[in-house]
């Protein structure tokens, strides 16, 4: 008696058949599979690569834009030899001072120069100026400095008045620091 029955070609067929589907699900599962996973984390690589090279890039470009205009910068620099070489002394700052309040019809009753710490490449020269005048002159008096009187900066300016006045007449107090050249 036979344990086992003879094989016939339909059973062998049918265990042929049963073994391709397997053999593809195992070829999946083993080979394919962590293929298509390498490759997403490949992709997801990629895709933070560029974004970080499209950020450097920006970078790079305003560092270009920035050495661009250091360069500018630098080149009007070495144009400039003495920015303040037409303010060469305080009496001339004072003139220049004292002829614009007159131009403008107000009347300068003190100008205090006092020395400032200088610097490597210019002095510093604090004046305190006292004058009387109307708003109107003094607004155009200002006009006249910010045009002659370039290398000038407005410390502090205190503009006062009489309540019994009714001309209009201010009092004015300035400081003013003037940067002459060395």
């Amino acid at each position: 008696m036979r344990l086992f029955r003879t094989l016939r070609i339909f059973d062998v067929d049918l265990y042929g058949l049963a073994a391709i589907p397997a053999v593809c699900i195992l070829g999946w599962l083993l080979i394919i599979g962590p293929l298509n996973n390498k490759a997403l984390a490949l992709r997801q690589e990629q895709e933070a690569y560029n974004q970080k090279k499209a950020g450097y890039q920006q970078e790079l470009d305003r560092l270009r834009q920035m050495d661009q205009h250091r360069q500018k910068l630098a080149s009007q620099l070495s144009q400039t030899n003495n920015p303040l070489q037409d303010s060469s002394n305080i009496d001339g700052a004072i003139g220049v001072i004292s002829r614009l309040c007159g131009d403008n019809q107000m009347l300068l009753n003190e100008i205090i120069p006092t020395e400032a710490p200088a610097s490597q490449y210019y002095n510093q020269v604090v004046l305190a100026i006292k004058m009387r005048g109307t708003f109107g002159q003094f607004c155009q008096l200002m006009k006249c400095f910010a045009s002659e009187l370039r290398f000038m900066r407005i410390d502090t300016c205190k503009i006062s008045t009489k309540e019994n006045d009714g001309q209009g007449v201010c009092d004015i107090t300035m400081k003013l620091d003037v940067f002459l050249s060395k």
